[in-house]
């Protein structure tokens, strides 16, 4: 009997430098939780040393997949399952057991604010990793809100600041901390990601310096160092944020100036006066103005009054379109005068502009006027220059002497009549011959 075969799935690998690297930040969130299972307080500070040890690792193994060239999706999965666990849980838990356990309902909210911050913000670097910009974070990095937790700790530890009974105002603080990290983390804020360092591209030899003073200064003391590093680190976000919404806010103010200032410096009758006064006093002066001044605008001259063939009918049609553009702007000079004199603003700003875009559009008609002129000039030109050949053309023909008459020739045969016949009697020669050859001869 045989069996049906079915081809065995592919087995795929896994990356085996940079997952080394996510399973040590792993192993010391786990190590952090297990310290503050002791009662003693070397246990809250070993814990809060191991958060920064898996800081340091997390930010390795990414660094070394890319150097390496070996991401892979299962790495970035596994590297965040490792975040919530090194970032997420165990901060939550030694602020917890520390300082928050006193403070009742409000401690465990607070820490679980903090858990659950963390574990959306990785859920939304997950999503948004092909979106948001490389160069910033969004929201607070998990790292830095665990080691501020971390170094609130340490540094509370190493100063003698709870020794047996812990303050009320340490437990106050540290509520308090833990509920900006954990908010922090969900926000929007903007912060320096440090993806754009090439650690391929060369350096000044000061950059190296730069370095070594930063160790020496991170060893003289590092709980006060690295608290006060990252406590900077989480305020640049909202200082960041604060300098892009003034920058903003600043283009709007100059953009909305520059309007107003475009605005005021618009093009408006210098007569017209901005003091309202009565209407009746409009209507009386207008009355009172000549009806020259205050008349209709004539009308424009027809189409055929601009059409011409000569010099006399282009000079009539300029001289037409002169006496119109000067009646056009007879009527609104007189308008003006009418609001000048009764100190009255017009009815709307709509009528103003509407003056002043009529006044300019009778100020471009005499270009328009020299235009037309030149046009008629030239069509004047091109007709009698196309009139004068076909005349010429006319008395060539009729001074021409009739064509004489050929008479045919005597000798002239038609085409159609002549064929070559091939006698018999000699061979050889070919006669033209006016009949038909018989049909019976050979060819």
């Amino acid at each position: 009997m045989n069996l049906p075969t079915f081809p065995r799935p592919r087995r795929r690998g896994i990356y085996l430098l940079p997952n080394l690297f996510t399973t040590a930040a792993l192993f010391a969130g786990f190590y952090a939780i297990v310290q503050v299972m002791q009662p003693s307080p070397p246990g809250f500070e070993v814990a809060a040393i191991a958060i920064f040890v898996g800081m340091v690792l997390d930010g390795l193994d990414g660094r070394i997949a890319r150097l390496t060239n070996t991401q892979s999706e299962f790495g970035a999965q596994y590297d965040s399952l490792s975040d919530m666990v090194c970032f997420g849980v165990a901060p939550a838990l030694v602020i917890y057991e520390w300082a928050l356990k006193d403070l009742g309902k409000l401690g465990w909210i607070a820490a679980f604010i903090y858990c659950a911050g963390a574990a959306l913000r990785l859920a939304r670097f997950n999503t948004n990793i092909d979106v948001v910009d490389k160069r910033f974070f969004q929201g607070l990095p998990s790292p830095a809100a665990a080691a501020l937790i971390a170094g609130l700790v340490w540094i509370s530890i190493d100063n003698k600041l709870a020794t047996e009974v812990m303050p009320d105002w340490l437990s106050g603080a540290a509520c308090v901390l833990t509920l900006i990290a954990g908010i922090s983390m969900v926000t929007n804020l903007p912060y320096w990601s440090g993806k754009t360092i090439n650690l391929r591209k060369s350096v000044p030899f000061i950059f190296v310096i730069a370095v070594v003073l930063a160790f020496a200064l991170a060893a003289t003391y590092p709980p006060g160092v690295f608290f006060g590093l990252f406590v900077a680190y989480a305020l640049s976000g909202y200082v960041l944020a604060f300098a892009r919404w003034w920058r903003r806010r600043s283009q709007i103010r100059a953009s909305e100036e520059a309007e107003e200032t475009e605005a005021s410096q618009s093009p408006r009758s210098e007569s017209l006066d901005e003091t309202p006064r009565n209407t009746e006093q409009v209507i009386a002066e207008t009355e009172t103005k000549p009806a020259s001044e205050t008349s209709v605008p004539a009308a424009a001259p027809s189409p055929e009054s601009r059409r011409g063939r000569s010099g006399s009918k282009t000079r009539t049609t300029s001289t037409a379109v002169k006496k119109y553009v000067t009646e056009t702007e007879s009527p609104l000079q007189g308008m003006e005068d009418v609001f000048a004199e009764a100190e009255v603003e017009p009815p709307s700003y709509g009528v103003k502009k509407a003056l002043e875009e009529t006044k300019l559009n009778s100020y471009d008609m005499d270009k328009t006027l020299a235009e037309t002129e030149s046009t008629l000039a030239m069509l004047a030109k091109s007709l009698a220059a196309q009139e004068s050949p076909q005349a010429n053309a006319t008395n060539a023909m009729t001074r021409l002497p009739p064509a004489p008459s050929i008479p045919p020739a005597a000798d002239t045969v038609p085409l159609k009549k002549r064929r070559t016949v091939v006698k018999r009697d000699k061979p050889g020669s070919v006669v033209p011959s006016d009949e038909q050859p018989p049909k019976d001869a050979p060819a």
